[in-house]
């Protein structure tokens, strides 16, 4: 199911015109996303999770935020661990563990956001119960180590896409510097 990625808009009509998917594929794909809204009750009543005091109730309480906080933890994959050269540097050691001490840069138009962090469809999301990345680290370090952060890119490069994807009043806070600048401030 596409929500909002526009990945098929442009490439869906084409992909079955020229034959790269069946329209047997297609239906099955559809019959999967009915199916789930049946199974749910959607048909009989489409507001049935729309329920403003179920969040509260059903979704952030202590267990469910521990959970999650569990399967996050445990979801992390180091793909590489080595030691790093790059803009002039080179270290004999791998990168993790971190050091206790010294400096960790936090890059990434996400790395100090709370906005943005449960993802579009969490409409209900308290965000101020959360603190963003850059935000923990400085907690969780209590000053024994020097947090930064740089932006490094926007989100999102077309700015008239960056419009349609934000949404329920929901900002990326766009920076206007160039890319150049932006990555070369994440270098320093």
């Amino acid at each position: 199911m596409d929500m909002v990625s526009e990945g098929f808009v442009g490439t869906l009509k084409k992909s079955l015109t020229e034959g790269k998917i069946t329209m047997k594929t297609l239906d099955a794909a559809c019959r999967r996303i009915l199916e789930a809204k049946y199974k749910l009750g959607l048909f009989d009543d489409p507001y049935k999770y729309c329920d403003l005091s179920r969040p509260a109730r059903d979704i952030f309480t202590r267990e469910h935020r521990d959970a999650a906080r569990r399967i996050a933890a445990e979801s992390f994959v180091l793909l590489k661990n080595e030691p790093f050269e790059g803009q002039g540097k080179k270290s004999s050691r791998p990168v993790l563990p971190l050091e206790k001490q010294g400096t960790v840069a936090v890059i990434g138009p996400l790395g100090n956001t709370r906005s943005n962090m449960p993802g579009t469809w969490s409409v209900a999301a308290r965000l101020d119960d959360y603190p963003s990345l850059y935000e923990g680290l400085k907690e969780m370090t209590a000053g024994r180590v020097n947090i930064t952060y740089a932006k490094g890119s926007n989100l999102i490069g077309d700015v008239a896409y960056e419009e349609r994807a934000t949404l329920f009043g929901r900002s990326l806070s766009r920076d206007n510097r160039t890319d150049k600048e932006l990555l070369d401030e994440a270098l320093k």
